[in-house]
């Protein structure tokens, strides 16, 4: 079960382009990392939350995302997330891509089983209506 989850704090890398969801639902994919080696899948429903999204990758700017959703060891964003910019003193690690394997895994479509499917654009019809 989905769980709602305060803030995360770091840096966004390898964030997709938008892409259409099987049920025709815009959402893009990204990785945040949240220390020197962790990584966390993140996928995003939002396109004001995609282009804040390519802003802060492409500038390598730290962030927090407040009021993101967490299951199976991802974040889900969407229009009620808000991404925040903060001080490069806020977070006390280098911002560094992950190593290609994670990349790939990162950018590879969300997972394929009707559940997670269903769940994660219910989650989204929800706060989207």
């Amino acid at each position: 079960m989905a769980k709602r989850k305060g803030s995360d704090t770091g840096f966004l890398h390898s964030v997709s382009p938008l892409k259409k969801s099987r049920t025709n639902k815009d959402y893009f994919v990204c990785s945040l990392q949240t220390s020197s080696s962790k990584y966390t899948r993140v996928v995003g429903f939002d396109k004001k939350n995609h282009e804040q999204a390519l802003h802060c990758n492409k500038t390598g700017s730290p962030l927090k995302l407040v009021g993101v959703t967490e299951q199976d060891d991802q974040l889900f964003i969407n229009s009620a997330t808000s991404i925040v910019k903060v001080n490069a003193t806020d977070v006390d690690f280098e911002s560094k891509p992950p190593q290609d394997d994670a990349k790939a895994n990162i950018n590879s479509q969300p997972e394929t089983t009707a559940a997670n499917t269903t769940l994660a654009e219910n989650f989204n019809a929800k706060i989207n209506p």
